[in-house]
């Protein structure tokens, strides 16, 4: 199945997005304020904060997600590769979208911009 190159280059940038995501997390986590608004669906307040240690939710969903949705490809990739292929694709950009959604925690506490 990791012989397949969309496979094998979905897993990697997956996994390197998420990698960057923890590394994010981690260079910035002194300066993390001890609640975080984490949970944005929820009534604008405290009902959006979360514990610190939460943060590291982002970086291990992807990893999850990558992790179930790679046992689900080697199940199905022999006889629907399509299907297996748009998995990872979806996984990928999954990975992108909580990347993007780190970014910004860390630039709406930090200051970066």
């Amino acid at each position: 199945m990791l012989k397949d190159r969309t496979i094998l280059s979905h897993t990697v940038l997956s996994l390197f997005l998420s990698q960057l995501a923890f590394w994010l997390i981690f260079a910035s986590r002194d300066q993390l304020p001890p609640q975080v608004p984490l949970w944005y669906l929820r009534p604008w307040g405290e009902l959006q904060l979360a514990d610190q240690s939460l943060v590291w939710l982002l970086p291990g969903l992807v990893v999850g997600i990558l992790a179930i949705n790679l046992i689900i490809t080697s199940f199905i990739h022999h006889r629907y590769r399509f299907l297996s292929h748009f998995l990872l694709t979806t996984t990928t950009v999954t990975s992108l979208f909580l990347l993007l959604a780190t970014l910004n925690l860390l630039n709406r506490l930090l200051g970066w911009v």
